[in-house]
C-alpha cells in the first residue's frame, strides 16, 4: 500500500471525512495550491474542495493564505494527528460518561425481582406514556384467562381489534370496564365490537376523576398507573405480579363497581 493511501487511512480513522483526508494528504504533497490546482490533482469538484477546505481551515488543519489567488498549505501531519488524537479520547470519554447514565437509567427502569417461598414477583416502574401502557396492558390481557377489570378515564376506541384483548375474549375471559366519563355511544361500539356479554361497562360521572387508573387480570396481575404527572414523562405505571397488590387492586376495583351506573 502506498504511503499516500496510509495517510488517507489514518486521518480517516481519526474522523476526517475521505474528501477531507484526500485533500489535507495532496497540499502535504504539493506544499502550498490554489482550489483550482487541488481539484486538478485530487479530481474532486471545485465547489467540494471550497466547502471541504473550509471546515479543514476552520479546525486549524489547514493555513488559508491571502494571496492571488488564495492559497491553501497544510499544517504538519504530526500536529493534525495530535489533535486528532486528543479530539478522539475526549469523545471517548463524552461517550463512556454518557453509556454510563444511559446504562444507569435501563437498569433503574429493569423489572424488580423479589422470591418468596410461593414463588417469584416482580415489580417493574415504568413511564405512563400511551406506548409503554399498551404494550404492558397487553402483556396482562395475554397472561389472563378469566377476568379483567379495567378503571379508566375514558373508554379506549382502540381496544377494538386491540389483539391481546380479543385473544383474551377467545379463551372465554370477561372484561369489567368502569369509566368516569361517561360517553354511551363509544360504549356501545365496544359492547357491539366483541362477543355479547364478553364485556359489562359502567359509568361514575359525577365524581372527580380516578388518582389511578388500573388493570388487573385474574386477580394475579396488575398495571397501575399514577395520575398525579402533568403529562407522560412525569406519569409512572407499576407493573407487577404481586398477589397482594392485585388483590388490593381488584378489591378497590369491587367498590367502585358497586358504585358505578350502567348504560340506560
Amino acid at each position: 500500500m502506498l504511503i499516500e493511501e496510509e495517510a488517507e487511512q489514518l486521518l480517516t480513522s481519526l474522523g476526517l471525512t475521505s474528501l477531507q483526508a484526500k485533500i489535507y494528504r495532496t497540499l502535504l504533497d504539493v506544499g502550498e495550491a490554489t482550489a483550482k490546482t487541488i481539484a486538478a490533482a485530487t479530481k474532486i469538484d471545485r465547489p467540494d474542495v471550497y466547502r471541504v477546505i473550509a471546515v479543514l481551515v476552520r479546525r486549524g488543519f489547514v493555513e488559508k493564505i491571502i494571496a492571488n489567488p488564495i492559497r491553501f498549505k497544510a499544517f504538519p501531519i504530526d500536529e493534525v494527528v495530535e489533535d486528532l488524537l486528543k479530539q478522539k479520547q475526549e469523545s471517548m470519554v463524552q461517550a463512556e460518561e454518557r453509556a454510563s447514565v444511559i446504562l444507569e437509567q435501563y437498569h433503574n427502569k429493569r423489572p424488580k425481582t423479589v422470591t418468596s417461598g410461593q414463588g417469584t414477583y416482580f415489580y417493574s416502574l415504568l413511564p405512563g406514556n400511551h406506548e409503554v401502557i399498551d404494550k404492558t396492558a397487553g402483556k396482562v390481557m395475554e397472561s389472563s384467562h378469566n377476568t379483567l377489570e379495567f378503571i379508566c378515564v375514558d373508554i379506549y376506541p382502540r381496544m377494538i381489534g386491540f389483539k391481546p384483548l380479543e385473544d383474551f375474549f377467545k379463551r372465554g375471559g370477561k372484561d369489567r370496564i368502569l369509566a368516569y366519563n361517561k360517553d354511551e355511544a363509544l360504549a356501545m361500539k365496544v359492547l357491539q365490537a366483541f362477543e355479547k356479554g364478553a364485556v359489562e361497562i359502567r359509568f361514575m360521572p359525577k365524581l372527580s376523576k380516578p388518582p389511578i387508573v388500573a388493570l388487573i387480570g385474574d386477580k394475579k396481575e396488575a398495571m397501575i398507573i399514577s395520575r398525579e404527572g402533568n403529562s407522560p414523562e412525569e406519569t409512572e405505571c407499576l407493573f407487577t405480579n404481586s398477589p397482594v397488590i392485585a388483590e388490593l387492586a381488584s378489591e378497590y376495583f369491587e367498590k367502585l363497581w358497586k358504585l358505578g351506573k350502567t348504560l340506560n
